[in-house]
């Protein structure tokens, strides 16, 4: 284990755009609340804690552009080779969903303690199942890329839902547009889970555009367009993602709203005139000061778990629920949109995620 007053080693495996490219363009296009990082980036920005000193990936031209960029001298090929030669304190996963479980489940039995894993985690609940055990049998930490949990905004939304701002918490609805299921919406999904505070869920229904038809099949070989899901949480709290844009969150109490507003640019809050009456104030924008981007946040707190010194806000439970929703959602469809509990969705149930040539 790293001294506390030592640099955590880390690595990268995975040197795509996720991994390491954070475009000009993209940072334009963003509302002020989105601060984007890629991996490599967030762990350069956390260099007081972390020191990046190795690159991975299968695409030669790919790692020596980044090596080139992040001023690395450590690549390879194989992630084994990676982690049996370096062993990293801290190890980014930012590849295809396909081969993530199994870097993971190798990371944490040859001892890397940190691990940060892109999304979606896995493809289906056996991957995920399999490697969760293995990250709580070695003790590892672990954290994920639904880097909503880490931004301010979502931060701010959640401590002001704790603080009983708008009453008792009854719905949660979604606006992230049309999107593809494991592409766009382990966010969604995450975003749920992390505004509610209960992972219990009584039941999802949805419906989706997708070229599968058969209700028994057990390959999904796309990335299914979700339409809307419906999930009900045993808390009594109603989730809806919807196909409604501006990538918006409105989460509504018994005495008032909150909405995220383009995807972290501000929080309104709106709340009743008096207690005998149906209608709300106008909207009071709350101020977000982004001090740092979720992913800079997100690697931040998990060196600070290496060392022993926080606790990560994600827990295998809470991945392992995530990826249970996600997989109702298409289930529910194929089965004409019926009422899903998780415990319905066999492990085998897979979801490629596959656009055209592309994979999630």
């Amino acid at each position: 284990m790293t001294g506390q007053t030592t640099k955590l080693s880390a690595a990268l495996i995975g040197c795509g755009r996720i991994g390491c490219s954070t475009s000009e363009r993209l940072r334009r296009t963003l509302p002020p609340g989105w601060l984007p990082l890629s991996h490599a980036d967030a762990m350069i920005a956390n260099r007081d804690q972390m020191e990046l000193l190795a690159l991975c990936d299968v695409d030669a031209e790919r790692l020596q552009a980044a090596a080139d960029r992040y001023g690395v001298t450590r690549c390879f090929s194989d992630y084994r080779s990676l982690i049996d030669e370096l062993k990293p304190d801290v190890l980014a996963v930012a590849t295809r969903c396909r081969e993530r479980t199994a870097i993971v489940e190798y990371a944490v039995e040859s001892g890397v303690r940190g691990i940060h894993a892109e999304k979606p985690f896995s493809r289906n609940l056996s991957d995920c199942r399999r490697a969760l055990k293995a990250v709580e049998r070695n003790g590892a930490c672990l954290s994920y890329g639904t880097t909503r949990r880490w931004m301010d905004a979502y931060r701010q939304a959640r401590a002001l839902l704790q603080q009983g701002a708008i009453g008792e918490l009854q719905e949660i609805a979604i606006e992230f547009g049309r999107a593809p299921l494991l592409w766009s919406h382990p966010h969604a999904v995450d975003t749920l889970l992390f505004l509610n505070g209960s992972t219990e869920v009584d039941f999802v229904q949805a419906n989706c555009r997708m070229k599968a038809n058969d209700p028994d099949t057990m390959l999904v070989d796309e990335d299914p367009l979700v339409e809307f899901a419906f999930i009900r949480f045993t808390n009594g709290v109603n989730a809806l993602i919807s196909s409604g844009g501006g990538m918006n969150v409105r989460v509504a109490g018994s005495s008032g709203t909150l909405t995220i507003r383009e995807d972290g640019a501000r929080v309104e809050l709106r709340t009743r005139h008096r207690d005998d009456t149906p209608y709300y104030r106008d909207a009071e924008s709350l101020s977000v000061f982004a001090r740092k981007s979720g992913t800079e946040r997100c690697f931040a707190e998990l060196a600070q778990a290496v060392r022993g010194g926080a606790t990560p806000p994600f827990t295998p439970d809470d991945i392992e629920r995530g990826q249970q929703i996600l997989f109702a959602i298409p289930l529910s469809s194929l089965q004409g949109g019926r009422r899903v509990g998780l415990e319905e969705v066999p492990e085998s149930f897979t979801v490629s995620g596959r656009s055209g040539n592309l994979y999630a």
